[in-house]
């Protein structure tokens, strides 16, 4: 990834240098979405899980490079603030009655922070200050740190436990879920030399952090789910130059 964000940077000075070339353009990106998706997972009898959007925020800046008439080149560095929502219920109700047998629910919030750097190809099949266009690419990323904030209640008390936690990257199995490699997709709108809006969708696998470190592969440690790092992100482009 460092070597990815060198020549990035490489491009973005270049691009500076040469700003009288019409070929270049750089953008501020701010932007706002939903995080996670709807999505039930019946785990066993008992036990089921809801997943549920939250939403993103995030700011960057794009360098484009107009490699011919209708194709772009898009080379962006950006930082997002992404958090999904998640319910674990258990239900302990199996006798025959159920008046005393509790159900179980925990309301988990789940926040990250990660560095994404999507490098992306722009199509647009126009030649005029109206064009549509539509873009796709791929997505290294970087979370930087997680949290995870939950509220436990009981069908027959009310909130039992409620309280946050980091999610821990130093155990050797959550190590490699830092780094991510994703894949991005959308259409987008130029409206005005210098404005501009995209709507993509970042696709990303479940981020499946353990819940400790066993200190041997043999063992099965149970995992926190999260769905946080996929969803749909808008885009306001800003042309700078």
């Amino acid at each position: 990834m460092l070597k990815y964000l060198i020549f990035l940077l490489i491009f973005f000075k270049t691009g500076c240098v040469s700003a009288q070339s019409s070929k270049w353009t750089f953008r501020l990106k701010p932007g706002y979405g939903w995080a996670g998706t709807e999505k039930t997972i019946i785990l066993d009898r008992e036990t089921k899980d809801e997943f549920s959007r939250g939403f993103k925020i995030g700011s960057g800046v794009r360098a484009g490079l107009r490699l011919s008439r209708f194709l772009t080149l898009a080379m962006d560095a950006e930082w997002q603030f992404s958090q999904d929502l998640r319910i674990r219920t258990f239900d302990a109700r199996n006798s025959a009655d159920t008046s005393n047998d509790p159900v179980y629910t925990t309301f988990y919030r789940n926040n990250f922070k990660r560095i994404q750097l999507p490098l992306t190809l722009q199509y647009s099949p126009f030649d005029k200050s109206f064009k549509p266009y539509i873009t796709a690419g791929i997505m290294p990323s970087f979370i930087t740190s997680g949290r995870i904030r939950y509220t436990a209640k009981s069908s027959l008390i009310g909130e039992i436990d409620s309280g946050n936690t980091p999610a821990d990257f130093t155990i050797p199995a959550n190590e490699k879920l830092r780094k991510n490699f994703s894949y991005i997709a959308g259409v987008g709108l130029n409206l005005k030399k210098r404005v501009s809006f995209e709507l993509v969708y970042q696709f990303a696998k479940p981020i499946n952090l353990a819940a400790f470190d066993p200190g041997s592969s043999a063992i099965n440690v149970p995992v926190y789910t999260t769905r946080a790092n996929e969803g749909w992100v808008f885009y306001v482009l800003i042309r700078l130059l």
